[in-house]
């Protein structure tokens, strides 16, 4: 509890402080994106130091990316550090979890700034001093830009922590986020929960990841349907080509994509409440992602067909 508190003072110091500075000088894609780059050298001496080399990125294929996308991947990364420092036997960093709201570049330098520190705390303990420190300079970074430094420094930080591969329990756990997420927006839009979740379960067992990768897409497309029809923008939806090697990390990075898309939707409906924490899980195979995956897209197609029943009951 004394961590907790001590966590939610820094933030409102650090609100009010930002505060002040961003009456002269408004944070931008390009500042996110700078203190990505630092908090990513910073792991790159890390695994240097590990001997560690040849680490396998991910493909970039996203387009038209707001800071909300940003703000899940670093939850996301923030999670790797909590792991690493576990591991490391160091007092790990506090957590942190997304609501519905609208997330600005700030928001996402907040939270890089925590991430950099932490990187630097590791680098201490393990007799690093001449850490970087210094801040580059970058201009016309979007969105997008910092997604993807991001993503690079998610799996860097997998890779430190031991956990080079994203496993179908990883996925699995994030579509139950996933599915929970519209749960909540279908529960705001009918308090008595008149809504099914008797999703079809029929799904062949020998899944590959770029099958639930496609089904990750059409959620997404779901997504912004209902985001058309709450008079929200859209979000440009990845393509794949059909030669792409896709990998379970490839499909949780979407899953974090739908969980801040489902986030934004949110705010279509009034919910507020945050996106929990993802409860492991264990023997999961792509078969069992997938049917995750098409219990979400079940209960998206439940939104406007509730939404439209309780305007006829004048509700």
């Amino acid at each position: 509890m004394k961590k907790i508190l001590i966590f939610i003072s820094f933030v409102m110091l650090w609100s009010t402080a930002y505060g002040v500075a961003a009456e002269t000088n408004e944070i931008t894609p390009s500042d996110a994106f700078a203190t990505a780059d630092l908090a990513e050298r910073g792991a790159d001496l890390l695994l240097e130091t590990r001997g560690i080399r040849n680490v396998r990125l991910l493909k970039k294929r996203e387009s038209g990316l707001n800071p909300m996308h940003t703000y899940q991947i670093e939850v996301a990364n923030i999670e790797t550090l909590i792991l690493l420092e576990t591991k490391e036997k160091l007092r790990p960093m506090p957590r942190v979890v997304a609501s519905p709201m609208h997330y600005a570049p700030e928001d996402v330098e907040f939270l890089g700034k925590m991430i950099v520190h932490e990187i630097q705390k590791i680098s201490e303990a393990w007799g690093i001093r001449d850490y970087p420190r210094d801040i580059r300079h970058f201009e016309g970074k979007k969105a997008t830009d910092v997604f993807g430094k991001n993503l690079d420094l998610f799996i860097k930080l997998r890779t430190l922590a031991g956990l080079e591969e994203i496993t179908p329990n990883e996925v699995f756990s994030q579509l139950v986020l996933a599915a929970s997420d519209v749960k909540t927006i279908l529960t705001q839009i009918d308090p008595a929960q008149r809504f099914r979740i008797d999703a079809p379960k029929d799904v062949p067992s020998d899944m590959k990841p770029s099958e639930v990768f496609g089904i990750c897409l059409k959620i997404r497309q779901d997504i912004n349907a209902l985001r058309e029809h709450f008079g929200l923008p859209v979000v440009p939806v990845a393509a794949i080509a059909k030669d792409d090697d896709l990998s379970p990390s490839d499909v949780f990075v979407q899953t974090r994509i739908i969980i801040a898309e489902l986030n934004l939707l949110k705010m279509g409906t009034g919910a507020v409440s945050s996106t929990p924490l993802a409860i492991p899980v264990s023997g999961k195979t792509p078969a069992d992602t997938y049917r995750q995956a098409v219990m979400v897209r079940y209960l998206l197609s439940q939104v406007k067909p509730l939404q439209d029943m309780m305007k006829q009951l004048g509700k």
